[in-house]
């Protein structure tokens, strides 16, 4: 008897523990009944969500500071805001739901926002957002693969749609964005297959990249520049066309994150008075681009020795195969995949380089740095195959260490940044920047104290430990001021 009511006891606690188990989702993700799995893999590579916890603060952030829990109206599920004031709408009660309508207010107060992923991968067919709606958060219908009808009410105060918000959906055919939108974000209609009927407001100046990938709407373009409004978002080639002079209609306010990007065909570019935005990575790889030209009367951008430069800041966007005297940056993928650079001695003025500014820069042979650049970003020179040395000043403090992948002509570098020299680590990270060097140069003063004299008798396995166990010293400095470093053989 005493057995019995032992497994009896036991088999109850299993029970409970598997109930616990069977209702806690660690993913924090709720999955809809019979997903379709026909669909694409996913617009995150997550699994789908309904009821998604990472909501939006209503300004498309995907922030979850509020201070309230969730609310319901029994179909819609609402967070307040961080400003109290308002609500964004964070998922539906029930995965079974087909027709929604986004209200204008709740609980009396504004409904502003579609939060980030609030109906990813539900089941909804049609839905009609409300006229207070100010913002369709990231995600907030991808994979949505049965949504058919968007509306949106009269008045609409509709003014940013996120990144990927209608990713795929497929049964989406049409639809009228509100005259007061001015963004849209990345992929937000990308693999709608079937969207062809859309109506773009004059207003919109930011368009994030892949807009209107793969939607029958760019598929059924005709060649050449393609517009959403007055916004240039990429180019439709034709076969018999090698070489082309990217020419913008009168009017043009803006070009789409990287609208041209890769596109090895464009040789030379003329920028209207009238741009005055001009995305990220808009022309990035543009590797055969030799002539950038700017109306003298745009008030944005300028272009010079080829290259194109924003007024405000003096970063150079994009060039070709000089660095012109005044720019203060070099913009990320600035040079990326130039064909036409092979040397560059940077200007004085020059703070700043970006991410992949010479990437991929094939015939840069030379690069001389000035003293005012501190840190050299990730993918900076990464596969500038003939690129051969590199001298580091002593002010750099840091080199990200896919900076230099696949130098692989890169013998010799000289090294005066005691920073640079001590976090010189025997990595296995491609691109190291003594990877491939045959020749270490260290300056007699790299390490040296608060008035410049050189330090003694420190210790140089301790300073720079990757140096001394790779390469051997010569006795004496050079007369230059630098002790050569030889690679040691390897046994």
């Amino acid at each position: 008897m005493r057995r019995l009511k032992f497994i009896f006891v036991l088999s109850l606690i299993v029970a409970v523990l598997c109930f616990t188990v069977a209702c806690n989702d660690d993913s924090g993700t709720q999955k809809p009944d019979n997903p379709d799995t026909s669909g694409p893999v996913g617009d995150d590579g997550t699994g789908g969500i309904i009821n998604n916890p990472d909501i939006s603060d209503g300004d498309g952030s995907g922030e979850t500071d509020f201070e309230e829990a969730p609310n319901s109206d029994g179909v819609l599920l609402y967070s307040l805001n961080k400003d109290s004031s308002s609500y964004s709408v964070s998922g539906l009660t029930s995965s079974s739901t087909s027709a929604i309508e986004i209200p204008e207010t709740f609980n009396s107060k504004p409904v502003t926002a579609i939060g980030a992923g609030a109906f990813r991968l539900s089941r909804i067919t049609e839905v009609v957002i409300g006229a207070n709606v100010r913002t369709v958060g990231d995600r907030a219908f991808s994979l949505c693969y049965d949504l058919a009808s968007v509306s949106f009410a009269p008045g609409s105060a509709l003014n940013e749609i996120g990144d990927k918000a209608f990713y795929c959906c497929e049964s989406l055919n049409g639809i009228s964005i509100p005259d007061g939108v001015t963004s849209l974000g990345a992929e937000c209609f990308a693999g709608a297959g079937s969207l062809c009927e859309i109506d773009f407001p004059a207003a919109i100046r930011y368009v994030g990249e892949n807009a209107m990938a793969d939607t029958a709407w760019f598929i059924n373009a005709d060649p050449g520049v393609v517009y959403i409004g007055t916004v240039a978002c990429g180019y439709k080639h034709v076969p018999e066309v090698t070489k082309l002079t990217l020419l913008f209609d009168e009017g043009t306010t803006a070009v789409a994150d990287g609208a041209f990007y890769g596109d090895e065909i464009i040789v030379e570019i003329r920028i209207p008075a009238s741009v005055t935005h001009i995305g990220y990575k808009a022309f990035a790889a543009c590797k055969n681009l030799i002539t950038v030209t700017v109306d003298k009367l745009n008030p944005a951008y300028y272009s010079e020795d080829n290259a194109l430069v924003e007024r405000e800041t003096l970063t150079l966007l994009k060039g070709t195969d000089a660095v012109p005297e005044g720019v203060k940056a070099i913009g990320d993928y600035a040079f990326a995949f130039s064909s036409a650079l092979t040397e560059v001695k940077l200007p004085a003025d020059v703070e700043r380089i970006g991410v992949s500014a010479f990437e991929g820069a094939e015939n840069l042979v030379s690069f001389v740095l000035n003293d005012a650049v501190t840190e050299i970003p990730d993918g900076a020179f990464r596969d500038a195959v003939k690129l051969s040395s590199f001298a580091v000043p002593k002010g750099v403090s840091r080199i990200a260490g896919t900076a230099f992948s696949g130098c692989t002509s890169l013998k010799t570098v000289y090294l005066n940044s005691p920073a640079v020299i001590t976090e010189a680590k025997m990595s296995t990270s491609v691109g190291h920047l003594l990877e491939h060097a045959d020749k270490v140069f260290v300056g007699e003063t790299a390490f040296s104290d608060d008035a410049g004299d050189p330090i003694k008798d420190y210790d140089e396995k301790d300073a720079h430990p990757y140096v001394t166990a790779f390469f051997e010293k010569e006795s004496v400095s050079s007369a230059d001021g630098y002790f050569e470093w030889t690679r040691k053989e390897v046994n």
